[in-house]
């Protein structure tokens, strides 16, 4: 049998329960840009970490390198002084 009042009313309880549906999947849509924006900006930052922490493990090398051209540079014009004075004075 055929019940038009009861098909009627199963189809406005099933478009009531897409309605839900469709208020869900938005919500969902919305978290998911929020959560992807969130790993953009989490993802630039560990970039910006890294080049940092590459800048801070290059410094002490950048120290030593100088300290060491300072002496070579010391005992060359040390070399340099005494050969003038040993061949000159």
């Amino acid at each position: 049998m055929f019940n038009k009042e009861l098909c009627a009313e199963r189809h406005d309880r099933i478009d009531e329960e897409l309605l839900r549906h469709n208020d869900k999947i938005d919500s969902l849509e919305k978290c998911t840009i929020k959560l992807t924006q969130m790993i953009d900006r989490h993802e630039e930052q560990c970039g910006e970490y890294e080049t940092r922490l590459k800048m801070l493990e290059n410094k002490p090398l950048d120290v030593f390198t100088k300290i060491m051209s300072y002496l070579l540079s010391t005992g060359c014009g040390a070399l340099a002084a005494w050969l003038v004075q040993r061949f000159l004075g």
